[in-house]
Parts: structure tokens; C-alpha cells; sequence
């Protein structure tokens, strides 16, 4: 009986796709890694091979006015997921020929998202509602909605924006953004589902899951700051760069780091907490938003937001190139590296 509420519970909030719908028609891709980029203004998502940067396939969303803005991949499920700001869902593809295989109902204004496979959870920030959308991929259901906490200032612009989980899925943790007032980090536990800590950092705020610790970036002071992932305590390590904004991993030695007004990307060393090799974008339009990096060929990509336009780089010994930009679609937006 038990299985059969969580299988009804599971088709009320999960919506298989027909064969027609916002599936591509080109044939099944020969690579096995891809860039993943969600063009927020076009209600496309291309699909790049990570090693020759070639198109590889457009998903096309059908839904009327879909404005995808951030995309995620989980490997033990072979899944791309897609945040749709416009239309309160999560859409989600399989990776052979990136089909549609169904959708999670999440709020208005699906924005930034983080999924984790050790702790089998997908978050989802919807900034309109000022509610987190937690999805338990096991089973497929919703299993929280959260809203912002009372225990922090809340202005009339306050809302959840950036999210992460630590790489062994015990926490979760959000950027809270304002213009108006304080800006936050919330540390939230995965099992419990509740608010542990939070604390104040610097303005528009973003995160990264490091080997170690907790990356913050502060777009307004420039600050690059590492948090203790267990009791959010400042670790005491900081580096500058300026507008830093989006940022992934480059393994385990390095982080890579957009200043998105400049058109710059930088690799900053985490055991010194110093900048190295910056390079400026091939682009000359656009904000350089959010990377996403292929450390089997060291192949680095770049979203030049309001702009049509992703930069690729190479990154070796040497530092960081600019190998080539290429058309993507209207407002290339969130990006992830499928590593399959």
C-alpha cells in the first residue's frame, strides 16, 4: 500500500512527456560528454560536445513562453534537469538523445538549482514566490517547500538565489539576495529539511561546493570567502577579484571565476586564495555570467548573458585561451558539463 501512494503521489507532480514534445529530431549523439546551455529568451536549450565545442543537438521547449534559466545533471540518473522561470517547473531529459522523460511542479521564477546524488535531492530557488522547492529524486515527489526564515531582515526585495550541497549531502545551503538590506548565507540540513544557521556575507552572493569548504562570492565587494561546511563558521580564507559572479570547480587544486561586468575569467588557487592567469572574453557583448568546465580535455565555457553568444577557453599549464565563441541562442544563461 505504501508503494502504491508514493507511485499516485508520484504521477500527480511528475508529468511524463509525449513523444512530440520538447524532444529533439536528430539522431542519438555519438559523444559522451556535453556543455548544456539554457538560452533563457529563446525557450531553448543547446547542447554542445565538451571536447570539440561543436553543436551537437537544440532541445526546443514547448511550453508557451518558457524561459529556462538554470540547468543541472545528475549522473546516476543519466538526467539533465531545466528550471523554467515562466512556467513553475522543472523539466527533465535523458542524456542519450536528450529526449523529455517528464517535469517536477516547483514556483514561480525557477532560478538557480543544485542537485546532489549522495543525498538523491534536487533544490530549486523560485525568486517570485521567495520559496526553495525541494525534490526527493528517489521517489519523485516534493518533499518541502521553504520559505524565507524570520530570523533574518527581510526587505521587500529579499529572496533565495544561489544554492549548493555539500559534496556528501548532509547540508544544503542558499544565497539570500537584497539591495535594500542584508545579504545571507542559510545552512539547511538535508535529513530534517530545517534551518541551522546563517550568517551574513557580502552582496549578490553566490556559492560553490568545494573539496573542503564552502565557497562565497560576493559580486558588490569583489570577495572570494571560504565557510567551514559544518557550522558555517568563516575559515578565514579570502581572495579579490573583482564582480566575481559565476564560478565551478576546476578540481581539486583551483576554482575558476567570472567577473561578469568586465568580461573576464580568472582561476583562483585554493590552497594560496590567490588569482591566477585572467583572461578576457573573446565576446565583446554580454555579461560573462556562469561557467562550466570539462576537466577531461580542459575545456572551459563561458555564458555571455543578454547576449547570443558562449565563450570556450583552454586551460592548461600555461594559463587560460580563448579558443572560440559560438552562437547559442537568445540569452545564453545557466550552463553544466555532462560527464557521462
Amino acid at each position: 500500500m505504501k508503494y502504491l501512494i508514493l507511485f499516485f503521489l508520484s504521477s500527480l507532480l511528475m508529468i511524463s512527456s509525449c513523444k512530440n514534445d520538447d524532444n529533439n529530431t536528430d539522431p542519438p549523439p555519438e559523444s559522451t560528454d556535453y556543455f548544456a546551455v539554457a538560452n533563457r529568451n529563446e525557450g531553448t536549450v543547446t547542447i554542445y560536445d565538451a571536447d570539440t565545442q561543436g553543436l551537437v543537438t537544440t532541445i526546443t521547449i514547448s511550453d508557451a513562453n518558457a524561459a529556462p534559466t538554470y540547468v543541472v545533471f545528475s549522473r546516476e540518473r543519466d538526467r539533465l534537469y531545466v528550471a523554467d522561470f515562466n512556467n513553475e517547473k522543472v523539466s527533465f531529459y535523458n542524456t542519450i538523445n536528450f529526449t523529455k522523460e517528464g517535469e517536477y511542479a516547483t514556483g514561480m521564477g525557477s532560478f538557480h538549482m543544485w542537485l546532489n546524488d549522495a543525498v538523491d535531492q534536487l533544490w530549486v530557488n523560485n525568486i517570485t514566490d521567495k520559496t526553495t522547492t525541494v525534490i526527493d529524486l528517489n521517489i519523485g515527489i516534493i518533499i518541502a517547500t521553504i520559505d524565507l526564515p524570520t530570523s533574518i531582515e527581510i526587505n521587500t526585495d529579499t529572496a533565495q538565489h544561489d544554492v549548493t550541497i555539500s559534496p556528501d549531502g548532509e547540508f544544503a545551503y542558499i544565497s539570500v539576495f537584497s539591495q535594500l538590506g542584508l545579504n545571507y548565507v542559510l545552512q539547511y540540513g538535508t535529513n530534517s529539511l530545517s534551518l541551522i544557521d546563517s550568517e551574513v556575507v557580502g552582496g549578490d552572493p553566490h556559492l560553490l561546493a568545494g573539496p573542503v569548504n564552502l565557497f562565497v562570492l560576493s559580486q558588490d565587494d569583489s570577495n572570494i570567502r571560504e565557510f567551514n561546511y559544518s557550522d558555517l563558521t568563516y575559515t578565514g580564507n579570502v581572495g579579490i577579484f573583482a564582480n566575481a559572479h559565476g564560478v565551478t570547480l576546476g578540481g581539486s587544486d583551483n576554482i575558476f571565476v567570472s567577473n561578469i561586468s568586465d568580461r573576464k575569467v580568472a582561476s583562483y588557487d585554493i590552497a594560496t586564495q590567490t588569482i591566477l592567469n585572467i583572461t578576457d572574453a573573446g565576446s565583446t557583448a554580454g555579461a560573462a555570467h556562469n561557467l562550466a568546465y570539462n576537466p577531461d580535455n580542459g575545456i572551459l565555457a563561458l555564458t555571455l548573458s543578454g547576449s547570443n553568444t558562449v565563450d570556450f577557453f583552454k586551460v592548461d599549464s600555461t594559463g587560460i585561451t580563448f579558443l572560440s565563441s559560438v552562437v547559442s541562442g537568445d540569452n545564453p544563461f545557466g550552463i553544466v558539463y555532462i560527464d557521462r
